[in-house]
């Protein structure tokens, strides 16, 4: 079949401006014995309209002609117009529930849903089970404060989730483990760490006062355009759209404490100059000092840096320092300045500005 053998749509439904007797709506149940001749979706035109009238027989009625002919072309004609029907909860318990693969378009008109189950009669409009999203637009709302929050089916069915709230511990963000794509704006306050995950998943860190693009592969969700590289000591991401910059930027997780070494030789930056750090997550006694070693092969000997706290921590509770290099080597330490044991993941900005 070609594909200019389109037909052309319906424009209105047949017999649109019939009216009174001249057209009938044809109900379900058959209506043998209760209006003769009358056209029922159950036996169609009954027995007695195909009997010679002579003999008693019935004629078909245009009003059934009408009514039908209007119905189907209505529903041709709402396809023609692109549309796809809703969850119809009466509908639903008449054909024993959607097939698997179905697509109901939402109640609120902003995305679809499709059915993972045979005779599912459930309402994804109301969280229920068996339902994926697609298509959807819109940002969902979520307040997470002192709890992990599960996102429901119709907050993940949003490609754009917004975080607001004052954290009192670091809080998990808990994805469905499917197949998607979702865009996290942390608006959280508060001197703790949000994390985008699955229930069994290890997931990533959404900053604070930045968005995190995730992408979920069924399993665990992980952070959008990423390229990973992992050797004993630490991890390294960096923003695939862009790779490694001209001005040798690295983006570098460190594992295990706060002292661990931070090595960007043996991973996809080794000439890395800048960037960001983000530490372990361990806790940091008040008044204690954690010190690490931090390697790049762009780091000359008596290199000096200029760094900043971007997100992860309240700055003010952190003094952050850079030693001499030497042999491309470094010394970063953190030293927690307030009056509490603190367990940030601070995402430390840093630049190597010139060698002495």
């Amino acid at each position: 079949m070609l594909a200019s053998s389109i037909p052309a749509n319906f424009q209105l439904p047949f017999g649109n401006s019939a009216s009174g007797t001249y057209i009938r709506a044809i109900p379900v149940a058959s209506q043998i014995g209760i209006t003769a001749g009358a056209a029922s979706l159950t036996d169609g035109f009954p027995p007695v309209c195909f009997a010679d009238p002579l003999a008693g027989g019935v004629p078909p009625s245009g009003a059934d002609f009408n009514g039908i002919l209007n119905e189907i072309t209505a529903n041709i004609r709402w396809w023609g117009a692109g549309g796809y029907p809703k969850r119809d909860a009466t509908f639903s318990a008449a054909i024993g529930g959607y097939p698997n693969g179905a697509i109901l378009q939402s109640a609120d008109n902003t995305g679809y849903w499709i059915s993972t189950a045979d005779n599912n009669t459930s309402n994804p409009d109301a969280d229920g089970a068996n339902w994926l999203p697609a298509w959807f637009t819109g940002m969902t709302g979520v307040a997470i404060t002192s709890a992990d929050v599960t996102l429901t089916l119709t907050q993940y069915a949003r490609p754009l989730i917004n975080l607001t709230g004052v954290l009192t511990g670091n809080r998990s963000l808990i994805l469905p483990p499917i197949v998607g794509e979702w865009t996290v704006i942390n608006g959280t306050t508060g001197a703790y760490t949000v994390t985008v995950k699955t229930a069994a998943g290890t997931g990533v860190p959404a900053l604070q006062g930045a968005l995190t693009r995730v992408v979920g592969n069924g399993t665990n969700v992980y952070a959008e355009n990423a390229v990973t590289a992992t050797n004993a000591t630490n991890a390294v991401t960096a923003d695939g759209a862009k790779g490694f910059v001209p001005n040798n930027t690295g983006f570098i997780t460190q594992l295990t404490s706060k002292s661990t070494t931070v090595d960007f030789t043996t991973t996809g930056a080794p000439l890395a100059d800048s960037g960001t750090i983000t530490t372990n997550g361990s806790t940091l006694a008040a008044g204690a000092t954690a010190s690490f070693n931090f390697k790049s092969f762009s780091f000359a000997d008596n290199s000096l840096f200029i760094s900043n706290i971007k997100s992860g921590a309240n700055p003010y509770n952190y003094d952050i320092k850079f030693g001499n290099t030497s042999f491309f080597t470094t010394t970063c330490s953190i030293k927690n300045v307030s009056a509490v044991s603190l367990s940030d993941s601070i995402v430390i900005s840093f630049k190597r500005v010139s060698a002495y």
